[in-house]
């Protein structure tokens, strides 16, 4: 478990019951929540209802929508937007993510648990109901224990545990160049001088969606060649695809969607995508040309780029995504702690989640699944 610590007035007092209603209508379900962003993103109206729209298409994904109720109140605990598929015969049930979203929360309400029995009571309710809807495990990752200054009912559960990764979090505050000043041993005022040379070198945020979806198609193409180089596959299905096309070409106009760009003539050196809510900007992806133009490190180089036009907007807070690898320390990224969450709820469930942790604890065996997975273009999905 994940430990908060509240205040008793905070507590709530007696035995609490959840009403749990599941639903596979995500229309309706994203009625709901409106269409705009807002704090959660990947659970925001506009984020679902892209989400469930691109992959809809595929038959062996189905939706499963959760609402959790106070049963005495009838206020909102909480809802969260799922996902219900089977391997090798086991129903597994998680956040409608499949490795596209970058993180995962609950939507909370006004009656979301503040503590870990209250936690446990509605935690109770929601397995209740996932037994009845046929699911054998709940697989649920990447999820910030504070929400917004409210913690996650979900990480005070006693079988939530720490994620092995981390979100990494830049708040540059108002003085940009102080921030640069912070980072400064990158060298990346010399890796645009080094970029400068070239023919006809820019930087540019990208507003016209037709422009935005051409340098889209590239970014695929960037990503997929340096996954081969790697020995890897860049997993990038139909659904996929036609998630980032919808968000760029709704989003970019009005600035939600962050497309941006490095180009020496008519090359696409580098780019990044992002979303922007406020004074919050979250990188989804960022591609770059290869090898060839390694002198001026191209990935840092758009990071800074797009940093330096989107503080001139406004911006203060950005978001690098989980992992801790050591660029995004550089760019002085502060760790921000994520828990995960699987239980099992069947045999079948127990055996998978046996299975799961056995390979966990085998490196060897880990990094043998891994590369199949890969291989089978699964990686998204089966997380072990």
């Amino acid at each position: 478990m994940i430990s908060q610590r509240l205040p008793i007035s905070e507590k709530l007092i007696g035995p609490v019951e959840f009403d749990v209603e599941a639903s596979r209508a995500w229309q309706a379900f994203k009625s709901d929540l409106g269409y705009a962003w807002d704090d959660n993103v990947f659970q925001s109206g506009r984020w679902v209802s892209n989400w469930y729209e691109a992959f809809s298409r595929r038959p062996d994904f189905e939706p499963l929508l959760l609402t959790v109720r106070n049963v005495q109140t009838r206020l909102v605990a909480l809802r969260l937007p799922l996902v219900k598929y089977k391997v090798n015969g086991v129903r597994i049930v998680e956040f409608a993510d499949l490795g596209v979203n970058i993180y995962n929360r609950p939507i909370l309400g006004p009656a979301a648990p503040r503590d870990p029995d209250g936690a446990a009571e509605m935690w109770r309710d929601v397995r209740a109901a996932l037994q009845r809807e046929g699911v054998d495990f709940i697989r649920l990752g990447k999820m910030p224990v504070d929400l917004d200054g409210r913690p996650n009912p979900l990480a005070l559960l006693q079988d939530a545990r720490p994620s092995a990764l981390n979100g990494n979090l830049v708040d540059t505050a108002d003085d940009l160049e102080a921030y640069r000043f912070s980072i400064r041993k990158m060298q990346l005022a010399r890796s645009w001088r080094v970029f400068a040379r070239h023919p006809d070198p820019a930087f540019r945020v990208i507003r016209e969606p037709q422009e935005a979806l051409r340098i889209l198609a590239t970014m695929d193409e960037q990503q997929t060649k340096v996954y081969e180089r790697a020995g890897k596959i860049f997993v990038m299905d139909e659904p996929r695809l036609a998630l980032y096309r919808n968000l760029v070409a709704s989003g970019v106009g009005d600035g939600s969607v962050v497309m941006t760009a490095l180009t020496s003539g008519t090359e696409l050196v580098a780019a990044a995508l992002g979303l922007r809510h406020g004074s919050y900007y979250i990188v989804l992806r960022i591609s770059h040309a290869g090898e060839q133009w390694s002198n001026c490190s191209p990935g840092r180089l758009i990071m800074d780029q797009t940093i330096a036009a989107l503080h001139r907007d406004g911006v203060r807070r950005f978001d690098f995504g989980p992992g801790n690898d050591e660029l995004k320390r550089r760019f002085g990224a502060v760790g921000m702690p994520l828990a995960e969450l699987t239980e099992p709820l069947t045999l079948r469930g127990f055996v998978m989640s046996r299975a799961s942790k056995w390979v966990r604890d085998n490196p060897r065996i880990k990094a043998f699944v891994h590369r199949l997975m890969r291989r089978m273009g699964i990686r998204a999905f089966m997380q072990v």
